[in-house]
């Protein structure tokens, strides 16, 4: 039982090193937000933590940056520690959401955020919400259903 709690704490940390690692690339200019088994603590050891990264690529701070990032090399690196990607320039989110892409709208309906560097995560998920509402979208146990 020791070797899996060991186990555990070191994906846990290998975890939180790679979300510093993304805020210090992103320079802090992101949104960070956990979904999935992680965040509605139904996971179990093997199970992978899922991240939904939103970046604000008008931010001229970024701009500069995003050619010198090697997104393939970071999610080689989110791989090898049990941990799914899914990164969106901010001006996709509405997009995404028209075509009721469920990482958006899982993310938002029932993730958890760790980080706000955007101080946007509020509207966005009010967006969410609005968007559930109107277009009368419910989550069951097997995925987005219409009512």
């Amino acid at each position: 039982m020791n070797k899996l709690k060991k186990l555990s704490e070191e994906m846990e940390k290998k975890f939180n090193d790679l979300v510093d690692l993304i805020k210090n690339k992103f320079m802090n200019k992101i949104i960070i937000i956990l979904f999935g088994s992680r965040a509605k603590n139904y996971s179990h050891l093997m199970s992978d933590y899922d991240i939904l990264i939103i970046y604000d690529n008008e931010n001229s701070e970024i701009k500069k940056i995003i050619p010198e990032l090697d997104f393939n090399k970071l999610r080689k690196l989110a791989y090898s520690n049990s941990t799914d990607l899914f990164i969106y320039d901010i001006n996709m989110i509405s997009e995404l959401l028209e075509q009721k892409n469920t990482i958006i709208l899982d993310a938002f309906y029932e993730g958890k955020l760790i980080f706000d560097g955007l101080n946007l995560y509020s509207k966005l998920k009010d967006q969410v919400s609005n968007f559930l509402i109107k277009n009368n979208l419910y989550k069951t146990d097997f995925g987005w259903k219409i009512n």
